[in-house]
């Protein structure tokens, strides 16, 4: 099951360390919305948690202090939203 919660950003973890180098207008131009500041609250989220965790690291490494991992990720939020999953 895929989707996206609902506010949330998608930065692919392939380009995450890649793009928290760039300055604030190159990253806006990249991807389409502000860079985060190295203090504002950023989370971290994937399907099941594994690929989240990385890029709490990588964002930790690159600087960033207000991080955060939904180690339950997508799974998670889905079952406590009691969204239907489609069958198989």
């Amino acid at each position: 099951m895929q989707g996206m919660i609902p506010s949330a950003v998608n930065l692919p973890l392939t380009v995450l360390g890649e793009s928290l180098k760039l300055d604030p207008e190159a990253f806006k131009a990249k991807h389409g919305y502000d860079k985060p500041r190295f203090n504002q609250l950023v989370i971290f989220y994937c399907r099941s948690g594994q690929r989240s965790t990385s890029a709490s690291d990588v964002a930790k490494r690159n600087g960033f202090c207000s991080i955060l991992n939904y180690k339950g990720s997508w799974l998670e939020w889905v079952e406590k939203q009691n969204i239907q999953k489609p069958s198989a």
